[in-house]
């Protein structure tokens, strides 16, 4: 469980790395060109 337990550990000292990060990642998949080429938005868009 050490392996774990500095896990956790790293997680709570970077969290507002963490934050960030995820903010990021989910803004960006807005940007991605394929987002909806699937998807039954992109005839009625």
């Amino acid at each position: 469980m050490a392996v774990f337990d500095a896990y956790k550990d790293w997680v709570r000292r970077n969290r507002q790395w963490l934050s960030s990060a995820e903010s990021m990642a989910n803004t960006l998949t807005w940007l991605l060109p394929d987002r909806f080429a699937e998807s039954e938005l992109a005839p009625e868009a």
